[in-house]
């Protein structure tokens, strides 16, 4: 499907993701929404990537000037695990920082021919 990969290099695997979003919710602040575009390797929901891909979203915070303080990515092996708070992949835990592009993957190596989902959680200031 992603035809910048080189065939050979590529684990085959299907990455989706699931966007959560996690804020504290003020009387005078929105918490942000759930993020967006999410992507592995720089693409949209591929079909083959490497053992080790990247993740990046796009935060979508309807406060002006706001910007995300923590995430968290999660990678599980189906999205019922990650729906019922389990990984059996990966948990970034909270990470403090504003990274939204080439978030490295920092589990154990992902086999191809195999459907892993992802999720990833933002934070603001409020």
């Amino acid at each position: 499907m992603n035809s910048l990969l080189p065939r050979l290099s590529c684990v085959r695997l299907l990455l989706l993701g699931l966007a959560v979003l996690a804020g504290v919710r003020t009387t005078e602040a929105a918490a942000p929404l759930a993020p967006s575009h999410l992507t592995v390797d720089d693409a949209v929901g591929p079909v083959g990537t490497r053992a080790r891909p990247f993740f990046g979203w796009r935060v979508n915070d309807s406060d002006p000037g706001e910007i995300q303080s923590r995430y968290q990515v999660r990678v599980a092996m189906s999205a019922a695990s990650l729906t019922a708070g389990r990984t059996d992949m990966w948990d970034s835990g909270e990470v403090a920082g504003r990274d939204q592009n080439h978030v490295a993957y920092a589990g154990p190596d992902l086999v191809g021919d195999h459907a892993y989902f992802w999720q990833v959680r933002t934070w603001d200031k409020d």
